[in-house]
């Protein structure tokens, strides 16, 4: 029984130091994460939060006020990971203002911000390093390019429309409160639109329309006939080289035919040579 109990005690303090090392090593974990956070917090830090949408819900306030412990002015983007109607960038950004309701109280709502995807120097430095070699045909100004953009352009600007058409249809129809600068905004964007109904300025717009269309035309001649001209010369060399090619395997072949033939003389030269020299030998011998 004595020695029952020592193995006893000693099985519980080693289950005691177990227990000590596993909370250790959870301590010493912790403590590697916390300052791993803390170390990207200084040297990064917070500016925002993102989600995949595709639109603002309901608990995006709460967590964007969340984010107000970290930075004073959160940023909260909105990234379609699932947006194939390439019309634009695939994200919206917001950030918070204060409104105040029709109750009196303060409330914080998302303002629409323009969003721009930038590259740092050094990202910039490093893909032109990269990309540096290799030739891109699409970057080039075309015709077929031009036409792409300009499709891409009408199909955003009809989505924005569609846009206006809707969020003035729900004020009209009170289902949203009137925002005094959309209005503002709305009004200033029609007032800068041209006149057409006046001839000359039709007139000037096809003019300006047609130059420009013109100058690309010609571009798209020229690029089109270095191109046949590079094409060209690239065949003549090509040409040149075979023919090289050619020349240099025929010159190999004279020569090896001509040593061939050298060898085959001299072999005959010594095959007469020890036909001469055995013919006196044998006549001595009779």
């Amino acid at each position: 029984r004595r020695v029952h109990g020592k193995q006893w005690y000693q099985r519980r303090v080693h289950g005691k130091q177990w227990y000590q090392r596993r909370v250790h090593g959870k301590q010493w974990y912790q403590r590697r994460v916390h300052g791993k956070q803390w170390y990207q917090r200084r040297v990064h830090g917070i500016v925002g939060w993102y989600s995949s949408g595709p639109k603002i819900k309901h608990n995006d306030k709460d967590i964007q006020r969340l984010f107000t412990r970290y930075c004073p002015n959160p940023v909260y983007l909105i990234v379609r990971v699932n947006d194939d109607s390439s019309q634009g960038l695939p994200v919206d950004g917001y950030a918070s203002i204060n409104v105040v309701r029709e109750d009196g109280r303060n409330d914080k709502e998302f303002s629409h911000k323009p969003v721009e995807i930038v590259a740092t120097d050094a990202e910039e430095v490093g893909v032109e390093h990269l990309l540096r070699n290799i030739q891109d045909d699409t970057q080039l100004s075309t015709i077929t390019n031009e036409v792409g953009h300009k499709v891409t352009g009408l199909r955003a600007l009809t989505q924005k429309l569609e846009q206006i058409e809707s969020y003035l249809s729900d004020v009209v129809n009170k289902s949203l409160p009137i925002n005094q600068d959309i209005l503002q905004s709305l009004q200033l964007m029609f007032n800068l639109m041209p006149n057409l109904s006046k001839q000359r300025v039709v007139k000037a717009f096809s003019t300006n329309a047609n130059d420009q269309a013109l100058a690309i035309y010609i571009a798209g001649i020229i690029r089109s006939v270095l191109a046949l001209d590079k094409l060209i010369e690239n065949k003549l060399g090509n040409n040149a080289r075979e023919k090289k090619k050619e020349e240099a395997a025929r010159k190999r072949q004279e020569d090896a035919d001509k040593k061939k033939a050298e060898e085959q003389k001299k072999k005959e030269e010594e095959e007469a040579k020890e036909k001469d020299a055995g013919e006196p030998a044998t006549e001595v011998s009779k």
